[in-house]
């Protein structure tokens, strides 16, 4: 099966075309969900996120975007990055934590999955970690990054 972990050098490629642009990237301390940007499935929880989004201020960049690319430099990710990152008050969530999290910006009845802390995290990251390593292969990938309406450029970077 197609390991669909995200190597950095290759989003690295994905987004060299873009590098010679030097506009500068918006100065933004909001909460942000970084995503896969060619997962069907990844994207499609991002339409779940803005559909149920108790208001409207999450933001959100995929993971191959030069804003994700020179935000998240500064940190300590590992080479092979196959995690969803929710990024609130400074505090980079990964894999469950992140899931959580983000629920905690939900209407009612999916912010109840805020209580699943309760679950042990080596168990709860164990399933996120399998439904990433497929995720690819179940849900298939895009060609090309997500292209956001008008509507919604503004929550995008």
């Amino acid at each position: 099966m197609k390991e669909s972990n995200i190597n950095f050098e290759r989003i690295r490629k994905l987004v060299s075309l873009t590098e010679g642009n030097n506009a500068k990237l918006p100065d933004y301390n909001g909460p942000i969900v970084f995503f896969d940007g060619i997962c069907n499935l990844c994207n499609h929880s991002v339409d779940f996120v803005l559909r149920y989004e108790k208001g409207d201020h999450l933001k959100f960049a995929s993971l191959q975007s030069d804003f994700a690319r020179q935000l998240l430099s500064g940190f300590d990710l590992p080479e092979f990055l196959d995690s969803i990152i929710f990024r609130v008050n400074g505090i980079n969530y990964f894999e469950s934590d992140a899931v959580i999290e983000i629920s905690r910006h939900l209407k009612f009845p999916y912010n109840i999955l805020k209580y699943a802390n309760w679950v042990p995290k080596k168990l709860r990251d164990l399933v996120y970690r399998f439904i990433a390593k497929y995720r690819y292969d179940i849900f298939g990938e895009r060609l090309i990054c997500r292209v956001p309406s008008k509507e919604l450029s503004d929550r995008f970077f």
